[in-house]
Protein backbone atom coordinates (compact mmCIF):
# COMPACT_ATOMS: atom_id res chain seq x y z
CA UNK A 1 0.00 0.00 0.00
CA UNK A 2 2.90 2.26 0.69
CA UNK A 3 4.12 1.69 -2.78
CA UNK A 4 0.84 2.55 -4.26
CA UNK A 5 0.66 5.72 -2.25
CA UNK A 6 4.18 6.73 -3.25
CA UNK A 7 3.45 5.86 -6.83
CA UNK A 8 0.43 8.16 -6.95
CA UNK A 9 2.27 10.90 -5.11
CA UNK A 10 5.55 10.95 -7.04
CA UNK A 11 4.40 10.23 -10.60
CA UNK A 12 2.07 13.22 -10.94
CA UNK A 13 4.74 15.56 -9.60
CA UNK A 14 7.24 14.29 -12.14
CA UNK A 15 4.87 14.50 -15.04
CA UNK A 16 4.03 18.15 -14.53
CA UNK A 17 6.81 20.46 -15.48
CA UNK A 18 7.21 23.68 -13.62
CA UNK A 19 6.20 26.80 -15.57
CA UNK A 20 8.37 29.90 -15.55
CA UNK A 21 6.62 32.48 -13.38
CA UNK A 22 8.21 35.33 -15.30
CA UNK A 23 6.44 34.38 -18.53
CA UNK A 24 3.16 33.98 -16.66
CA UNK A 25 3.49 37.49 -15.24
CA UNK A 26 4.43 38.85 -18.68
CA UNK A 27 1.37 37.21 -20.23
CA UNK A 28 -0.80 38.54 -17.44
CA UNK A 29 0.72 42.02 -17.91
CA UNK A 30 0.02 41.91 -21.67
CA UNK A 31 -3.53 40.75 -21.05
CA UNK A 32 -4.07 43.46 -18.45
CA UNK A 33 -2.67 46.07 -20.84
CA UNK A 34 -4.99 44.93 -23.65
CA UNK A 35 -7.95 44.92 -21.28
CA UNK A 36 -6.98 48.39 -20.05
CA UNK A 37 -6.85 49.71 -23.62
CA UNK A 38 -10.24 48.17 -24.40
CA UNK A 39 -11.62 49.68 -21.19
CA UNK A 40 -10.23 53.12 -22.10
CA UNK A 41 -11.80 52.85 -25.58
CA UNK A 42 -15.14 51.97 -24.04
CA UNK A 43 -14.86 54.88 -21.59
CA UNK A 44 -13.96 57.33 -24.37
CA UNK A 45 -16.92 56.09 -26.46
CA UNK A 46 -19.23 56.45 -23.49
CA UNK A 47 -17.88 59.93 -22.77
CA UNK A 48 -18.52 60.97 -26.35
CA UNK A 49 -22.04 59.54 -26.17
CA UNK A 50 -22.64 61.35 -22.89
CA UNK A 51 -21.36 64.64 -24.32
CA UNK A 52 -23.61 64.19 -27.38
CA UNK A 53 -26.57 63.51 -25.11
CA UNK A 54 -25.72 66.57 -22.99
CA UNK A 55 -25.66 68.67 -26.17
CA UNK A 56 -29.05 67.29 -27.22
CA UNK A 57 -30.45 67.96 -23.74
CA UNK A 58 -29.20 71.55 -23.80
CA UNK A 59 -30.79 72.10 -27.23
CA UNK A 60 -34.07 70.65 -25.97
CA UNK A 61 -33.93 72.90 -22.91
CA UNK A 62 -33.45 75.92 -25.18
CA UNK A 63 -36.42 74.82 -27.28
CA UNK A 64 -38.56 74.43 -24.15
CA UNK A 65 -37.50 77.88 -22.94
CA UNK A 66 -38.37 79.45 -26.32
CA UNK A 67 -41.73 77.63 -26.35
CA UNK A 68 -42.57 78.85 -22.85
CA UNK A 69 -41.51 82.39 -23.81
CA UNK A 70 -43.70 82.32 -26.93
CA UNK A 71 -46.65 80.91 -24.99
CA UNK A 72 -46.29 83.67 -22.41
CA UNK A 73 -46.14 86.34 -25.12
CA UNK A 74 -49.07 84.81 -26.97
CA UNK A 75 -51.17 84.79 -23.82
CA UNK A 76 -50.21 88.43 -23.13
CA UNK A 77 -51.13 89.43 -26.68
CA UNK A 78 -54.40 87.54 -26.41
CA UNK A 79 -55.19 89.38 -23.17
CA UNK A 80 -54.34 92.72 -24.78
CA UNK A 81 -56.49 91.97 -27.81
CA UNK A 82 -59.42 90.89 -25.65
CA UNK A 83 -59.09 94.09 -23.57
CA UNK A 84 -58.88 96.16 -26.76
CA UNK A 85 -62.02 94.50 -28.16
CA UNK A 86 -63.80 95.10 -24.86
CA UNK A 87 -62.83 98.80 -24.87
CA UNK A 88 -63.88 99.21 -28.51
CA UNK A 89 -67.27 97.65 -27.76
CA UNK A 90 -67.66 100.01 -24.79
CA UNK A 91 -66.80 102.99 -27.03
CA UNK A 92 -69.35 101.86 -29.60
CA UNK A 93 -72.06 101.51 -26.98
CA UNK A 94 -71.20 104.97 -25.57
CA UNK A 95 -71.30 106.45 -29.09
CA UNK A 96 -74.66 104.81 -29.80
CA UNK A 97 -76.08 106.18 -26.52
CA UNK A 98 -74.83 109.68 -27.44
CA UNK A 99 -76.47 109.40 -30.86
CA UNK A 100 -79.71 108.27 -29.28
CA UNK A 101 -79.72 111.28 -26.93
CA UNK A 102 -79.25 113.82 -29.73
CA UNK A 103 -82.32 115.48 -31.16
CA UNK A 104 -83.53 114.13 -34.41
CA UNK A 105 -84.76 117.40 -35.94
CA UNK A 106 -82.58 116.85 -39.01
CA UNK A 107 -84.43 113.65 -39.77
CA UNK A 108 -87.83 115.34 -39.99
CA UNK A 109 -89.08 116.60 -43.34
CA UNK A 110 -90.55 119.99 -42.46
CA UNK A 111 -87.64 121.66 -40.62
CA UNK A 112 -85.25 120.52 -43.32
CA UNK A 113 -87.50 121.75 -46.08
CA UNK A 114 -88.02 125.14 -44.43
CA UNK A 115 -84.30 125.60 -43.66
CA UNK A 116 -83.52 124.64 -47.27
CA UNK A 117 -85.87 127.26 -48.72
CA UNK A 118 -84.67 129.97 -46.33
CA UNK A 119 -81.04 129.15 -47.09
CA UNK A 120 -81.64 129.25 -50.83
CA UNK A 121 -83.47 132.61 -50.64
CA UNK A 122 -80.66 134.07 -48.50
CA UNK A 123 -78.04 132.81 -50.93
CA UNK A 124 -79.81 134.27 -53.95
CA UNK A 125 -80.41 137.50 -52.12
CA UNK A 126 -76.73 137.84 -51.08
CA UNK A 127 -75.48 136.94 -54.56
CA UNK A 128 -77.90 139.41 -56.13
CA UNK A 129 -76.47 142.28 -54.08
CA UNK A 130 -72.88 141.32 -54.76
CA UNK A 131 -73.19 141.24 -58.55
CA UNK A 132 -72.44 144.54 -60.36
Amino acid sequence: MKWLFLFFLIIPNLSFSQVDTCTVYKDLYKTAKILNLKYQEKISKQDSIISDQDFVVSIKQQIIFQKDFMLKNDSLQFDLYSKQIKLLNENLSIYEKERAKEGKWHKRFMPGFIFGIVGTVLLIHSVDYTLP
